[in-house]
C-alpha cells in the first residue's frame, strides 16, 4: 500500500480545487470511478489520479456544461485510467471570434461566415485528441443552461454558441472496414432576452457516416472529418443569422 503521505485530505483537495467538500462526497455517489481510500472515522484520502479525475469531471460539469447524467454516460464502464487517457470533451468551449485579437466586428460583418467556420475549425484544433466512444446521446437539460448562463454571465457575454457532436459505432466487419461511425454536429446560439437565456438558433445535418479501416484510426483522421461535417452544419445557419449573432456578441 502506498504510503499516506502521498495521499491528499479531503479539505487539501477541496481547497486545491476550489469545491466544497460536500460536493466531493456528493460526487463519489454519482461516479462510481471516484472512489477515494476511507479509513477510520470515515476519513477520505485522494491519490493523485483521484485529484486528476476530480477536476475533469468539474471541467465537464462547469465549463462544458455537460450534465452529470452525461457525464456518466461518457465514463461508462470504463476505469478511471481509461478514462483520463482518453479525455475527449463533448462541448468545447472557446470564443470562435476571439483568436484574432485585431479582428473588429465590422470587419467579422464583412465576412461572417470565413470568419466563423475559421473559428470552428480553430476549436477543433484545439482538441488534442478525438476518440470515438460509442455515446449516441448527450441531453442538453436546464441544469447544463444553468451552467451556460452563469458562464456568459461571468464572461459578460450577451450570446453564445455551443457545438455539441454525438456518434455512435455501428459494428459492420467487411474485407475493407471494420465499421462506421455515426456522427452528428449540431451548432446552437443562445442569447439573453428579457433576463433570461433563449435559444436563438439551432443547426444540424442528419447523421453522417464514416468508414473505419480499424479502431486504431489516427486522431488527425477523425478531426478530418469532424471539421467536415461542422463546415456543412455551417451552411444551415444564413448569413443574416450569422451577422446577428456577431452583432449580438460583446
Amino acid at each position: 500500500m502506498e504510503s499516506i503521505k502521498k495521499f491528499k485530505t479531503i479539505a487539501q483537495v477541496a481547497e486545491n480545487l476550489k469545491l466544497p467538500q460536500h460536493v466531493l462526497r456528493f460526487w463519489e455517489n454519482r461516479f462510481k470511478q471516484l472512489n477515494p481510500l476511507k479509513l477510520s472515522g470515515n476519513r477520505r484520502y485522494y491519490r493523485e489520479i483521484d485529484i486528476e479525475l476530480i477536476g475533469y469531471i468539474k471541467n465537464l460539469l462547469y465549463e462544458d456544461c455537460i450534465s452529470i447524467k452525461g457525464v456518466r454516460k461518457i465514463f461508462g464502464n470504463q476505469s478511471i485510467n481509461q478514462i483520463l487517457k482518453s479525455k475527449n470533451p463533448i462541448l468545447k468551449k472557446k470564443n470562435v471570434l476571439s483568436d484574432n485579437k485585431n479582428l473588429k466586428k465590422e470587419n467579422l460583418m464583412k465576412e461572417p461566415r470565413a470568419n466563423l467556420v475559421s473559428g470552428f475549425t480553430s476549436v477543433l484544433e484545439s482538441i488534442d485528441t478525438v476518440n470515438f466512444l460509442g455515446i449516441s446521446e448527450i441531453n442538453t437539460n436546464d441544469d447544463s443552461q444553468n451552467n451556460l448562463k452563469r458562464m456568459m454571465d461571468k464572461k459578460g457575454s450577451n450570446s453564445s454558441l455551443v457545438f455539441t457532436t454525438e456518434w455512435d459505432f455501428q459494428k459492420q466487419e467487411t474485407s475493407m472496414w471494420k465499421g462506421f461511425v455515426s456522427m452528428t454536429v449540431s451548432i446552437e446560439s443562445y442569447s439573453f432576452k428579457d433576463g433570461g437565456l433563449i435559444k436563438v438558433g439551432s443547426y444540424s445535418i442528419a447523421p453522417q457516416r464514416i468508414p473505419i479501416r480499424k479502431w486504431g484510426d489516427s486522431s488527425s483522421f477523425k478531426k478530418k472529418n469532424l471539421q467536415r461535417i461542422t463546415k456543412k452544419v455551417s451552411q444551415k445557419w444564413s448569413d443574416s443569422e450569422m451577422k446577428n449573432f456577431i452583432q449580438s456578441n460583446n
